[in-house]
């Protein structure tokens, strides 16, 4: 029995130096994943600025357009803007009545040529204003809940590798 003693003292050491080997890279793991997780948000917040960005310059180009400036096609960041406004231009009942009325006061007598007919920025105002701007809040909580699920599927990815 006294013969053992040296080689349970070993194995002991052994034994406690791979618990210590062991909590060490417990450790190095957990500040990886913290850094990871810090990374995560930084993304997050980058991301969320980007719609911020997007649905502020959207609302500029919407009262710029109303207040009689050319926004499309000539100021990119009026994009989203104008995809709106011409979505609305084809879906909103009210502008396409009030439109066909345009046309039928300005039909021609006699047929020359094909005439775009419009309307004022102030009728187009009245009844495409309120819906643009709604488009315009819902895709930002839209894109802002994408950002937030998104996030929250990475950070859970990260914590579920940590318990592996």
């Amino acid at each position: 029995r006294c013969d053992a003693a040296p080689d349970l003292l070993k194995e002991l050491a052994m034994d406690n130096q791979m618990i210590d080997e062991l909590q060490a890279q417990g450790e190095k793991n957990e500040e990886e994943r913290i850094l990871q997780l810090t990374e995560i948000e930084k993304l997050k917040i980058v991301q969320a600025e980007k719609v911020e960005k997007e649905a502020a310059a959207s609302q500029k180009c919407q009262v710029d357009y109303f207040n009689g400036s050319t926004v499309c096609k000539e100021r990119a960041e009026c994009d989203l803007f104008c995809k709106l406004l011409e979505n609305q231009k084809n879906q909103n009942p009210a502008y396409k009545k009030a439109l066909d009325e345009e046309k039928q006061k300005k039909k021609p007598k006699l047929y020359i040529s094909q005439t775009l007919i419009t309307l004022s920025r102030e009728e187009e105002k009245k009844f495409l204003e309120k819906s643009i701007m709604s488009s315009i809040e819902q895709r930002k909580t839209d894109s802002l809940k994408d950002v937030s699920t998104s996030i929250d599927m990475k950070k859970k990815e990260v914590n579920d590798a940590a318990k592996k």
